[in-house]
């Protein structure tokens, strides 16, 4: 089994991991978001720091199973418009509690008007 040597910043000690003891994050379409981490139990943090394509190969190779993260196109659109705020869910939330799903079913689709 390989050992995996790293350094946590917030001790300055070094660990000696096993594969199991390290995440490694791929983000596919950003890989300057991908990271790794791994709990240091000198100082009981949880130590995270980024992942470039050289160091995602070396982990990998060392056994480290990757966590891939696909994050949907939709999430990466450029929005336009106001920020959708507290009272406006509020409002909606309200609106749908008040609506009477008999009076609905009775109105003409077309123009919302009773038939």
């Amino acid at each position: 089994m390989a050992i995996i040597q790293a350094s946590c910043p917030r001790c300055d000690t070094d660990r000696d991991l096993r594969p199991d003891q390290v995440r490694l994050v791929v983000y596919d379409d950003t890989p300057d978001r991908s990271y790794y981490g791994f709990f240091c139990y000198v100082c009981g943090e949880n130590v995270s720091e980024p992942a470039n394509v050289e160091v995602i190969k070396l982990l990998v190779v060392g056994g480290v199973r990757p966590e891939y993260v696909n994050i949907p196109s939709e999430a990466r659109e450029r929005h336009s418009g106001p920020v959708l705020n507290e009272d406006d869910l509020i409002a909606f939330g309200l609106a749908l509690k008040n609506a009477d799903p008999v009076e609905r079913a009775k109105s003409d689709p077309r123009s919302g008007e009773p038939q």
